[in-house]
């Protein structure tokens, strides 16, 4: 008989615990504590969330899917300074920027998010903090693009990529007063996506001009080539950290091309097809610091969509059953009928 060790390679683990359920989706393992085997069976999909006041394209996102945040973007016909805030229902008007502008980064949290870089009448260098109630000035970056990304938190953020032409290649790092010039990316990009921390940051795919697959991790030192994405796209969301993220939406293969709902989840080292999204769009809003389970898309093209995608996981543990022994009859014999109920 084939065992578990010959078609996958290694031994079902002993555990006196149950491993958290996104390390043990898809695995086996035995639990000595209650004496049983045990797996975990996935479950995951987009579901519909509250639309946004203002449909709105090349915005950015912080937060998450229960406490979410976007800032900026375009509207119909011009740029916008309007904040809208998520409680994981509906979305409310907050805080206006300091001035309209789009194409640009915003991470964080929704009560302490930063804005930086992004365009009106040029590339801005400007960087704007949200307490949850108000945007306030604060110290620019050193170089000012537009279609960048961004990844970490208020007080310790990363900026990376972006245009002008030729795409940039330029990091930043900002320590809550003022930004800092780090080691570039391996390849200039704009239109990519980013998620992570400020020391553990993943810029996967973006333009350069062309849609690319490239993707690098940042160290919060340098940046290295990791496992490219299985397809080109650019102008898509992200979000996540390094070890459990994703990339969803866009445009491949490049700006005139379609637009995509297809979704791929991070892992720290290889790329996988999760759910799509319920549309195609890009230019969107949207994201999560924290993992895969707590990212949102929101708004985007075509069309300066209002709606909202929340992305769902969940998880069952399952315990096989199983034969025991039980107590031998008096003497062994065989052609008898049994009628009754286990225990009587």
């Amino acid at each position: 008989m084939t065992t578990y060790k010959e078609i996958f390679g290694k031994q079902i683990q002993q555990l006196s615990t149950d491993p958290t359920s996104s390390e043990a989706e898809g695995q086996v393992w035995y639990n000595t504590t209650s004496g049983t085997f045990k797996s975990v069976v996935a479950n995951a999909a987009w579901s519909a969330g509250g639309n946004l006041n203002i449909g709105r394209i090349t915005t950015g996102g912080a937060g998450d899917k229960n406490s979410g945040l976007v800032a900026g973007g375009y509207a119909t016909t011009a740029a916008t300074a309007s904040t809208e805030e998520y409680n994981g229902i509906g979305w409310s008007i907050g805080g206006n920027l300091g001035a309209a502008k789009y194409e640009a980064a915003v991470r964080g949290t929704q009560t302490s998010a930063l804005i930086f870089g992004g365009f009106s009448a040029g590339a801005l260098a400007t960087n704007e903090l949200y307490n949850g109630t108000s945007w306030s000035e604060q110290n620019d970056l050193n170089t000012a693009r537009n279609t960048l990304a961004g990844a970490g938190t208020s007080t310790a953020m990363l900026a990376f990529g972006g245009n002008p032409a030729p795409s940039l290649a330029f990091t930043e790092e900002y320590n809550g007063t003022s930004w800092s010039e780090q080691n570039d990316m391996n390849t200039g990009r704009r239109y990519l996506a980013g998620f992570g921390t400020q020391t553990a940051a993943v810029a996967a795919g973006g333009g350069h001009p062309s849609a690319v697959a490239n993707v690098e991790e940042y160290n919060g030192t340098s940046w290295t080539a990791v496992t490219a994405l299985p397809a080109v796209r650019q102008r898509h969301g992200g979000g996540g950290a390094q070890t459990s993220g994703m990339v969803f939406g866009g445009i491949a293969p490049n700006p005139s091309g379609s637009y995509l709902a297809t979704a791929v989840g991070y892992d720290g080292t290889s790329w996988a097809a999760i759910p799509s999204l319920a549309a195609a769009k890009s230019n969107i809003g949207g994201g999560s610091q924290t993992n895969q389970e707590t990212v949102f898309a929101a708004g985007g093209r075509p069309n300066y969509v209002t709606t909202t995608q929340e992305y769902n996981f969940s998880s069952t543990v399952i315990t096989p059953g199983a034969w025991s022994s039980g107590g031998n009859m008096p003497a062994a014999n065989m052609r008898a009928a049994a009628f009754g109920t286990l225990t009587a």
